[in-house]
């Protein structure tokens, strides 16, 4: 059991603990598929207070901000959440105690919208080191076929990096807007379907993607990049969440100062766009 405390808040929270698993199993199943799901890391009532954080940015852009990416380098609750004792637990077997955070991003599917995300992967950019990187992604509200969870290719990590296209199309939430040429087979289609405070762990190479939302519920999914410090490319902003704290080629990051003004949304708004990347 676990106290975090968090302002003015002191959440009770069950953490999670790879003591209770097989752990030479999970780590030979995310080789083998590439994916892990669904694992609890937040309880209910902890998971409202940061839906709530993010709600306070989203009335400060008139009630929607579709993505919003680098939460952890401005943002107090974000840095908590990237640097969460539950999480880490589940990132520990694959990378050891050496863990970084790279970025961290807001990606939230309003009621029928058409929002997606294409078919791609993500080391095609992020030119991390493929074995020592990989991403959480965790639902802030449940996620499910409906309102666009995500969705991976199983196994599709133990190919090369494939081809992709750059297009422009104003509602794929990629930022680069890139898709892979692959025919993608539906049929070996997996949904990655959360509850509010469940995570998603995935490889930097495995082939996935979202599609819209059709219902009437807000989709909410923060995803986290994480990677063994020591393959990180050189002056890169790494928040060090476990291991040594210092590395000669990269810029360690410290916890953000707390905004004190986030009740005024024209201030709040301000902060943000100084600080937050944007689609």
């Amino acid at each position: 059991m676990l106290y975090l405390p968090y302002g003015h808040w002191k959440i009770k929270i069950e953490t999670m603990s790879n003591t209770n698993l097989k752990v030479t199993n999970y780590v030979d199943q995310y080789r083998k598929n590439g994916v892990l799901f669904p694992f609890r890391v937040l309880s209910l009532q902890e998971t409202a207070v940061f839906r709530n954080e993010f709600e306070l940015i989203e009335q400060a852009f008139g009630g929607q901000l579709p993505y919003a990416g680098n939460m952890h380098l401005s943002l107090d609750w974000a840095y908590d959440l990237v640097m969460h004792p539950a999480i880490l637990d589940y990132i520990a077997p694959i990378f050891g105690n050496q863990i970084g955070v790279l970025g961290s991003l807001m990606l939230t599917k309003y009621p029928k919208t058409n929002n997606y995300v294409s078919w791609h992967q993500d080391g095609v950019n992020s030119k991390w080191d493929e074995e020592h990187s990989l991403t959480v992604w965790l639902a802030l509200s449940n996620s499910n076929i409906q309102n666009g969870c995500m969705q991976v290719i199983s196994r599709s990590h133990k190919t090369a990096k494939q081809g992709h296209v750059y297009f422009t199309d104003d509602d794929n939430m990629l930022r680069n807007s890139h898709k892979i040429t692959l025919d993608i087979d539906e049929s070996k289609v997996l949904n990655l379907e959360l509850l509010a405070g469940e995570i998603s762990v995935h490889h930097n190479n495995i082939i996935h993607g979202s599609g819209v939302n059709n219902s009437n519920t807000k989709r909410m999914g923060f995803a986290i990049r994480y990677i063994n410090p020591n393959y990180a490319n050189s002056n890169v902003q790494v928040v060090i969440a476990r291991g040594v704290k210092n590395y000669p080629y990269t810029k360690t990051v410290a916890r953000p100062v707390a905004f004190q003004h986030k009740n005024n949304p024209v201030i709040y708004k301000e902060f943000l766009e100084k600080n937050l990347i944007q689609k």
